[in-house]
């Protein structure tokens, strides 16, 4: 692998807060192409966990990091609530 798909990876991992998943329309938008996201699949850097979304190898998905990667990497917005909420 040359120096700047290396690089790459490096800095979305930098951006790339743990415990999120990340959309692959992020992705795009950050210089990550299909082909580059499937040859960080194959050398174990990241997982598919739904079509469209991907996850650090390794790393946990949390409620937070669900609500983050809507608000923020999607632009949604949130509201939590539960059974007592309505």
């Amino acid at each position: 692998m040359d120096r700047r798909k290396s690089s790459k990876i490096n800095q979305l991992l930098q951006h790339w807060p743990k415990g999120t998943a990340a959309p692959t329309v992020w992705l795009k938008k950050n210089g990550i192409s299909r082909q580059l996201l499937d040859r960080y699949e194959e050398y174990d850097w990241v997982t598919r966990v739904a079509k469209g979304v991907v996850l650090r190898k390794g790393d946990e998905l949390t409620w937070q990091g669900v609500v983050y990667t809507l608000e923020k990497l999607q632009g949604l917005s949130v509201w939590i609530g539960g059974k007592s909420a309505l």
